[in-house]
């Protein structure tokens, strides 16, 4: 892991985001969740540290955050792609971003 890059990521996080944790928002469908939850998952299974629901101190979320690689990983459920490359505009330009459909 790139401990510069780790410091990087972490630094553009909200304090209340913590790695490791699951966090339930009410306002997205259990569909979603669920995907969230298999990709960290996986993710998790192969050492990597993640953050769901990652919310960036420009006030931001992303769906699932890989903090040992740098990628986002944007789950499309109910948001087309155009609305999601729009959303990604305002992610920290350091990251990669991967779209996956739920």
């Amino acid at each position: 892991m790139n401990k510069l890059l780790r410091k990087r990521i972490l630094g553009s996080l909200s304090a209340d985001c913590k790695v490791g944790w699951v966090k339930l928002r009410n306002n997205i469908s259990k569909e979603h969740l669920m995907k969230q939850i298999e990709v960290a998952y996986e993710l998790v299974r192969q050492g990597h540290e993640v953050v769901i629901e990652a919310k960036f101190n420009s006030g931001i979320r992303a769906d699932v955050l890989d903090i040992t690689t740098g990628k986002i990983i944007e789950i499309l459920k109910t948001e087309t792609l155009a609305e999601a490359k729009e959303k990604i505009t305002k992610y920290p330009d350091f990251l990669e971003v991967e779209f996956i459909s739920c």
